[in-house]
């Protein structure tokens, strides 16, 4: 067999693996995709936030307690917001204020300490409440008021950390008379947080991602075959880039 016989071959056996593959990647893909996205939608956040008020109603010119509440799966916890570690990122509440509303005096819960990694680590699991103060104007006008409220956490288990979060909160004051205390359980008293200031955040990441395939072989191809290279080079990087889609990626 001679050599232009072997490229016609390559050419059509590349022409072949591309009729018969790209359709089926395709529909796979496709698959791929829509159960990814109904396992998004199922898939219960690691944690969920809120942030709460302790009156139904809050009268002009006075002052109100108020609290982000988090509730993490178990197996999972957060940093605390003072780490022992300058490298995790700690629990942060931040909020804008309003002409209407201004909070202070945040009070974090006090971190438990636990063993991992071989390091002591400070972490909030199961809930944490972080309290404040929210002080209503005094030219404030009856009705919902909103105040921003943002929730900086880092999930992670025994094993591995997910990326860090910062979830947007909306806390409702309705301003008014009458009001009576709202989440009893919450603010009926009880002592359950100490006050601890958040240490700053020195974050840093550094994820590097690798190449997956080099160039030498198809060079090589161009090279020896001349324009007919482009084409096989061509198929081979079109047949690998599907192949390669359906290799699994973690975080």
């Amino acid at each position: 067999m001679d050599r232009l016989s072997v490229k016609a071959g390559l050419l059509i056996l590349l022409t072949v693996i591309g009729l018969l593959v790209v359709p089926a990647a395709a529909r796979a893909q496709l698959e791929m995709a829509n159960s990814g996205g109904q396992q998004a939608e199922e898939t219960e956040p690691v944690v969920r936030s809120r942030a709460l008020f302790s009156m139904t109603a809050a009268r002009p010119g006075e002052s109100y307690d108020a609290a982000v509440v988090a509730t993490i799966q178990p197996e999972w916890h957060i940093n605390s917001a003072s780490p022992y570690q300058d490298w995790l990122i700690p629990a942060f509440v931040a909020f804008d204020t309003t002409k209407v509303l201004t909070p202070h005096s945040v009070i974090y819960p006090r971190g438990r300490n636990a063993r991992l990694l071989g390091e002591t680590m400070s972490l909030y699991d199961r809930r944490a409440v972080v309290r404040f103060t929210v002080d209503v104007q005094g030219e404030a006008n009856p009705g919902e008021h909103n105040l921003p409220v943002r929730f900086t956490f880092q999930p992670c288990n025994d094993e591995t950390c997910l990326p860090p979060e910062t979830v947007e909160l909306n806390l409702v004051v309705t301003v008014g008379e009458n009001g009576v205390a709202a989440n009893g359980e919450l603010f009926g008293g009880g002592a359950e947080v100490a006050s601890v200031p958040p240490g700053e955040s020195s974050a840093g990441d550094g994820d590097g991602a690798e190449p997956v395939e080099s160039d030498n072989e198809i060079q090589r191809l161009i090279d020896e075959y001349g324009f007919l290279g482009y084409f096989i080079a061509l198929g081979l990087a079109f047949v690998t880039g599907l192949l390669l889609s359906f290799s699994p990626c973690t975080y």
